[in-house]
């Protein structure tokens, strides 16, 4: 009882939350979002049940469930240094990535705790972990990352300039916009740390000294889950072997108001740089009417699975200087999520940009979870396909346009997923 009741006030506070953000947003906007909360009053299982409270449930650290799997690495691996395949000469030089604060902790080791458990404990695999910091890690919180970690880990701070707001700003103004946006509702929108993050995730992470060297890297965030036992698969490999440049598990709509120049700076750069264009791109994923319009898509970052050359490249760097320079990070509220999308859409080939289907993810409140094939091993995911927001009815979710960008049959997907009328479903609302 006590879940079912904590489920409902998660449902009940997401979808007023996004109703306070929404409520000063386009018609059109507007009246898709509504179609989607009035399907979540009546589908609950597009809200993770019994993940409001992510905490484990017993130990000091929590993780008493996982604790056979980092044993078993102890005594195949003494000293957690990268197991098999530290000698493995067609090992990808990858790593995870992670931008934290000392505050973070108890998040970042529920992540943590997931990801070794369904991947990076395995022999195979443990790769490095890379945490970055705006200010010096605590002692108390090595120790305690290093405690459930199947592999090394490496600590650093920001670089000079690239956290915090570059000398060009006009900070009175910019002050001005985000009270204007946080009386508007706009999410985030009186925060600058937000924005100086937003910032660094877009232009800087891939520049740290500690990440010289890499060829891919994996974001992971705080408080996020991963559910599937990934066996025999490794994300870094697939992405060398099959030549991908960048991979992602969800896609959602951004929400207008954060980015309303942004497309416009886009153009402006494009008409400039029209040699950087790819010529088999994705642009259709982030537009419409015929590419001219920006739908608002983007690929959600805090997965992402990238090869570090994408960002490292001239037109990439080229790009985000130009954005840096008009100050939407500031100005507006700019993420680094549609940044990174609509690079990768118009900078890359479609076939270089991945969907990682079988990969089992959640932040909150948003949930991937695989439609395993018939014949796969029961139990692989500790998930349920229907509680996915991939193909919700109200279309928040940019599986729609990645479908068929990609010449896929969206339609047979979602009753394949949910195995619902929706049909019935959009008669009734």
């Amino acid at each position: 009882m006590n879940r079912l009741v904590r489920s409902l006030i998660l449902a009940a506070s997401f979808a007023l939350t996004l109703h306070l953000i929404l409520s000063n947003f386009s018609a059109n906007y507007t009246s898709t979002y509504e179609r989607f909360q009035q399907t979540v009053s009546k589908y609950q299982h597009f809200v993770p049940q019994g993940l409001d409270d992510p905490r484990p449930s017993t130990s000091s650290h929590g993780l008493d469930r996982y604790k056979w799997r980092h044993d078993q690495a102890k005594a195949s691996n003494q000293g957690f240094t990268g197991g098999e395949s530290e000698h493995d000469p067609t090992r990808p030089k990858a790593a995870f990535v992670i931008l934290v604060r000392n505050t973070e902790l108890g998040g970042l080791m529920r992540s943590i705790q997931t990801l070794e458990w369904t991947f990076n404990s395995k022999p195979r695999n443990r790769y490095p972990y890379i945490l970055l910091n705006d200010q010096p890690f605590t002692n108390r919180f090595k120790r305690e990352i290093e405690a459930v970690v199947s592999s090394s880990v490496q600590y650093g701070e920001l670089e000079e300039g690239s956290w915090g707001m570059p000398e060009w700003i006009n900070r009175t103004l910019a002050e001005k916009k985000w009270e204007k946006a946080k009386k508007s509702g706009m999410i985030y929108g009186g925060s600058e740390s937000y924005r100086n993050m937003c910032r660094f995730q877009s232009g800087f992470f891939w520049r740290h000294p500690l990440l010289d060297g890499l060829e891919y890297y994996w974001r992971i965030e705080p408080d996020v889950r991963y559910f599937c036992d990934l066996e025999d698969f490794d994300p870094f490999r697939f992405m060398k072997e099959k030549q991908k440049k960048y991979g992602w598990v969800l896609s959602l709509h951004e929400f207008p108001y954060t980015v309303v120049t942004l497309w416009l700076q886009t153009l402006k750069w494009m008409e400039k740089n029209p040699h950087h264009i790819a010529r088999d791109n994705a642009l259709g994923f982030v537009t419409d009417d015929k590419r001219r319009m920006y739908n608002k898509c983007h690929f959600w970052s805090n997965f992402e699975i990238a090869d570090l050359s994408f960002f490292r490249s001239e037109a990439y760097r080229s790009y985000f200087d130009h954005l840096d320079r008009a100050g939407g990070f500031y100005y507006e509220r700019w993420g680094d999520a549609p940044i990174h999308s609509i690079a990768a859409s118009m900078l890359l080939s479609k076939d270089e940009i991945h969907y990682f289907d079988n990969i089992g993810y959640f932040h909150k409140p948003y949930m991937h979870c695989p439609k395993d094939p018939p014949g796969s091993r029961p139990g692989r995911c500790a998930c349920l396909a229907e509680e996915s927001i991939d193909y919700d009815p109200g279309k928040f979710s940019c599986l729609y346009q990645w479908d068929e960008l990609m010449g896929r049959d969206s339609l047979a997907r979602q009753k394949e997923i949910y195995n619902v009328d929706w049909d019935r479903v959009d008669s009734q609302l």
